[in-house]
């Protein structure tokens, strides 16, 4: 929603209300993405190399659709 929906409407309507309220909502689950994948990774024995993978390809857009297939081989 942050970069489909509230962006474009920041810099074609000029309007920046969603940025305002989107953004910390974003802010706030990338936190509780990366919280999540700490408790996950520590009760499943994860390797350091596996964390950091997780973590890049969060900070990819789209790039999450790629890891998927190597995420549920792992977590078979």
């Amino acid at each position: 929603m942050l970069v489909f929906i509230a962006a474009p409407m920041k810099h074609l309507a000029g309007t920046d209300g969603l940025v305002h309220v989107m953004g910390p909502l974003h802010g706030a689950i990338f936190l509780l993405y990366l919280w999540v994948l700490t408790r996950t990774a520590t009760e499943g024995g994860w390797r350091a190399g596996e964390v950091v993978r997780m973590i890049v390809v969060a900070c990819i857009p789209l790039a999450g659709f790629f890891n998927q297939p190597w995420l549920a081989r792992k977590l078979r």
